[in-house]
């Protein structure tokens, strides 16, 4: 299975795969680095400024939003009765309904698997308000089978 951006990142390690075989490469150095810091965009840059890779970074990414646009525009095939049949929509019929999803197109960052898309930030409050509903017994449990 393929591991998350995150993952990859974390660990150092990819899995490359080629004809049938898979082979494990440890990432450069440079590249480590960013897995302790991919949700913090003031970090992000200073690692990109600092490894001279921000304007590859930034023309990486718009190419991959020109593909995502694409997949935003074009209309979806209509199953058919058949089993596996699918209706051929056309794009040019729908021009108007397509450029409205391509106005609407907004690129969103990767979340971290298992996060349901919260932000550090929000993780950490809604820990915080689930510890303050805790009684002193509650929580003192809590603590003790966090230091284990």
């Amino acid at each position: 299975m393929a591991k998350s951006l995150f993952d990859t990142y974390e660990s150092g390690t990819m899995e490359v795969s080629h004809n049938g075989e898979d082979a494990l490469f440890d990432l450069p150095e440079w590249m480590c680095e960013a897995g302790a810091i991919l949700e913090n965009k003031e970090k992000l840059l200073e690692w990109a400024e600092k490894h001279d890779i921000l304007i590859n970074a930034f023309h990486a990414a718009l190419a991959k939003w020109k593909i995502d646009f694409c997949a935003v525009v074009r209309p979806a095939d209509i199953p058919g009765k058949l089993k596996g049949e699918k209706i051929k929509v056309s794009l040019i019929a729908d021009i108007d309904k397509a450029q409205k999803r391509g106005d609407d197109f907004k690129s969103k960052p990767a979340t971290r698997p298992g996060t349901g898309g919260k932000t550090p930030e929000q993780r950490a409050d809604k820990a915080l308000s689930l510890l303050n509903g805790l009684t002193p017994e509650q929580l003192a449990k809590v603590i003790a089978k966090a230091q284990r």
